[in-house]
């Protein structure tokens, strides 16, 4: 199970923890209300993955200083509350 697919789940802060490996969204398929993901500071690796885009209420993506690679998925772009990347 992902954290990223709890149904009530609002906001995810889990920055400056040195967390590492890929960065994984899980099986998104049930409506998400995740409005705010900030991971920023820590050792994830590779692309931000394609799976982003089914967060259709996410507001925030907060990412630096990691180690992301490859192009930001052109989807994500298409979410109507980001506000923030």
């Amino acid at each position: 199970s992902s954290l990223f697919t709890i149904p009530s789940l609002h906001y995810i802060g889990l920055g400056n923890n040195q967390f590492n490996g890929t960065l994984e969204f899980g099986n998104i398929s049930s409506p998400s209300k995740l409005q705010d993901i900030r991971l920023g500071n820590n050792n994830f690796r590779g692309p931000i993955p394609r799976s982003v885009s089914r967060l259709v209420n996410l507001e925030t993506l907060v990412l630096p200083n990691n180690k992301i690679t490859g192009q930001v998925p052109s989807l994500l772009w298409t979410l109507p509350n980001l506000t923030y990347v």
